[in-house]
């Protein structure tokens, strides 16, 4: 196939550096700018000196310093657009190069594939970019959070408007796969539901949570083929992370729990969903059969008498989250510096660490 050499960029109408060589490849998304795009292939080529230094507003503000292997460069409708907002990075923040770019909703299914994916669930952009900092391979949202962030209450209260705000603050600035806790998917309605999801995920997330709560299980079966068809649309192979109340809600009696969990889980995997969320679920025995009898990869909700994340491993779980107990603490601790403030004048730290100004500042910069 004939090389490409002269595209025009997107936020130019100048002719691109040749730089590179363009060979064109068949259409993906772009989890940058949230668009199925025809994508180029680019290749480093020997260039002549003087077109090394054209300036980097030629690739939409900054330039790599030197894409050293083949790699993509999208294009939209109004032209070709910056590597710069398209290239994934590495946690570090550089950008990666490479032939092949894996979209981030193929990674999030991987990260269940064997192992215990664990999640300390966010509420805003910076605490997510904070959590990211420490290794993370994926960051989920926590809904009380990201609710109470808002000044909303938790239960299906935040506004949609809201809720896709978040969701980009925080696809802006983070690297790796975001899941978004939907809750019931904020109402019983399913076309408000497919705003929801629509909304989520074109905002860059590339899996969702939504529960029954003590609706009948067949709806929460309808709000997840509607999900699905959303994810479809836009090309996006969305990570669907069914949550069941049963256990935590007590939503039949004790003795049914487990049958009804399982049963639950079957019809939620034929519905298209891709994990089980058994909230509430803490006994070994019980884990260890769900893991066996359901297709879907399980989480579990961190909570009192549950076991260390080894041994849920063993039984076959494959997701642990915190919920919304991280949020919880830090409230807290808010509210303990707070009142020795007000009440002093003095900040009570003694048994708090936290970051400096300077440090979260840092964080928050590197998005550039």
């Amino acid at each position: 196939m004939a090389s490409y050499t002269g595209p025009t960029l997107a936020l130019t109408s100048r002719p691109a550096p040749a730089l590179y060589t363009y060979k064109p490849l068949p259409a993906q998304h772009c989890w940058r700018c949230k668009q199925s795009k025809v994508v180029f292939s680019i290749s480093p080529r020997k260039a002549r000196p003087s077109a090394t230094k054209k300036p980097s507003a030629y690739w939409g503000g900054r330039l790599p310093k030197r894409l050293d292997a083949p790699t993509q460069l999208f294009r939209t409708k109004a032209g070709f657009l910056s590597p710069v907002a398209c290239l994934p990075r590495s946690t570090d923040g550089n950008f990666q190069t490479g032939s092949v770019m894996k979209p981030l909703d193929n990674v999030f299914h991987e990260l269940h594939k064997n192992g215990l994916l664990i999640l300390a669930n966010v509420s805003d952009a910076g605490g997510a970019r904070v959590v990211e900092s420490l290794g993370a391979t994926a960051i989920a949202t926590s809904s009380a959070g990201m609710a109470w962030a808002h000044g909303y209450a938790d239960g299906n209260q935040l506004p949609l408007t809201r809720l896709a705000a978040s969701v980009e603050s925080m696809t802006r600035i983070l690297h790796v796969p975001l899941t978004v806790d939907i809750e019931a998917g904020y109402s019983d309605d399913l076309q408000h539901v497919v705003r929801v999801v629509e909304a989520v995920v074109t905002s860059g997330a590339v899996g969702i949570n939504i529960e029954d709560g003590t609706a009948p299980p067949e709806v929460l079966v309808r709000k997840i083929e509607v999900a699905r068809e959303v994810a479809n649309k836009h090309g996006v192979n969305l990570f669907i992370n069914a949550r069941s109340d049963v256990y935590l809600k007590s939503l039949v009696p004790a003795s049914q729990r487990l049958d009804e969990i399982i049963r639950r889980a079957a019809l939620y995997a034929q519905a298209g969903a891709n994990g089980l969320f058994a909230a509430g679920m803490v006994t070994p025995a019980e884990i260890s059969t769900l893991c066996n009898a359901s297709t879907l990869p399980v989480n579990l909700l961190a909570r009192d008498g549950l076991s260390a994340p080894e041994e849920l491993q063993r039984l076959g779980v494959r997701r642990l989250s915190a919920g919304s107990s991280i949020a919880e603490f830090l409230y807290g601790a808010m509210e303990g510096l707070a009142r020795s403030f007000i009440e002093r004048g003095q900040l009570d730290t003694q048994a708090l660490t936290g970051f400096t100004y300077g440090k979260l500042n840092g964080l928050m910069g590197e998005r550039g």
